[in-house]
């Protein structure tokens, strides 16, 4: 779902800034004044609009829906960059109010039956999945620290392997959780919420994005993920892992957009 590109470049969307600020109104740092000011500089460099003739290293056209990759009906971009530099090396698409809810409505036609896969099965997909985020940790590593700013070696073990130990974790616990428990005369029976919509944020992208999705799959329920556009080609590759192991159609879908 990548691709080299030159010539002219796609209407960019334009999007949030990423600040750093501290509110300054109460508690510890309202009277150190010069450190806030410190902080204020590290804010990141401003988002920039492709110009004609730019070059990006990394284009994503589609989404994850419904276990295909679905082309975006809209031509229109949001331009994702290197946070050391302000420098833009990909591009991802804009959803419409159409291909969200087609993203909600697999999910919700998948429900049923992954809420009624055993949980071991369950366990073992979310395994399959650790397993194929520690194959590509250094990429993931390298797409993050590229997204959020932190040091290489910082974000292969932090950026990539949290997440890949999570997606473990939920697969043990799909497996060992006391689904259904007896009390007396009575059965609790522990079900499914549903369809999730998980919205994640730029720090620790990945991280956020497996505390989510990991937890809902591992209870049996389907997931439509919305990344934060400041940091998403991460999701793009999780949502690859997981067409490759298998997992059934429409009980994850991925989105991107504001």
């Amino acid at each position: 779902m990548a691709a080299e590109v030159t010539g002219s470049s796609p209407a960019v969307h334009p999007t949030h800034t990423r600040t750093g600020r501290l509110a300054t109104g109460s508690g510890l740092f309202h009277r150190n004044e010069s450190f806030l000011r410190g902080v204020d500089s590290l804010s990141a460099p401003p988002r920039r609009e492709l110009s004609k003739g730019a070059s990006v290293t990394i284009v994503k056209d589609s989404f994850y829906i419904n276990g295909q990759w679905i082309k975006a009906t809209s031509s229109e971009t949001i331009a994702v960059t290197t946070s050391g530099t302000g420098e833009i090396y990909a591009t991802i698409p804009v959803g419409t109010v159409d291909e969200a809810n087609r993203a909600v409505e697999a999910a919700a036609a998948a429900f049923t039956a992954w809420t009624n896969t055993s949980p071991k099965e369950r366990g073992e997909f979310l395994t399959r999945i650790s397993e194929k985020l520690s194959e590509r940790s250094d990429e993931i590593a390298l797409c993050i620290a590229n997204e959020v700013g932190m040091p290489l070696a910082l974000a292969k073990g932090i950026q990539a392997g949290i997440p890949t130990a999570t997606f473990a974790d939920m697969g043990q616990r799909a497996k060992d959780f006391e689904w259904e428990e007896e009390i007396g005369n009575s059965t609790i029976v522990r079900e499914a919420a549903g369809v999730v919509a998980a919205i994640t944020p730029w720090n620790y992208p990945l991280h956020q994005i497996a505390n989510k999705v990991a937890a809902a799959l591992a209870a049996g329920c389907t997931v439509v993920l919305k990344p934060s556009e400041v940091a998403p080609i991460n999701a793009f590759i999780l949502a690859e892992i997981i067409d490759e192991v298998g997992l059934p159609k429409g009980v994850f879908n991925l989105i991107t957009g504001t």
